[in-house]
């Protein structure tokens, strides 16, 4: 239940449940994953700073900018401290 592999599943099932629309479902995954991610493999991990980006997305198609944002920004940093401010993923 706690295995990084069972994280993915849950962020892959978000993915079908936002794009169906479903983003209530969605984000209560996209949170499980996180959770998992975190404490397996620590805050600042890719797999951390990708489920940001997806829980962003969901307020993004809920027209929920500012907390969007904030997810934004969180993944963002994640990725800088990781790959450095010139890589071309940040």
């Amino acid at each position: 239940e706690d295995h990084s592999s069972v994280a993915a599943t849950y962020n892959d099932m978000a993915v079908v449940f936002e794009n169906q629309g479903n983003y209530e479902e969605a984000m209560k995954l996209y949170k499980k994953s996180l959770e998992i991610y975190k404490k397996n493999l620590g805050e600042d991990h890719s797999s951390v700073a990708t489920t940001y980006n997806n829980m962003a997305l969901v307020f993004e198609a809920q027209d929920n900018h500012e907390e969007a944002m904030k997810l934004y920004k969180k993944s963002l940093e994640i990725d800088k401290k990781n790959l450095g401010e010139d890589h071309s993923s940040v």
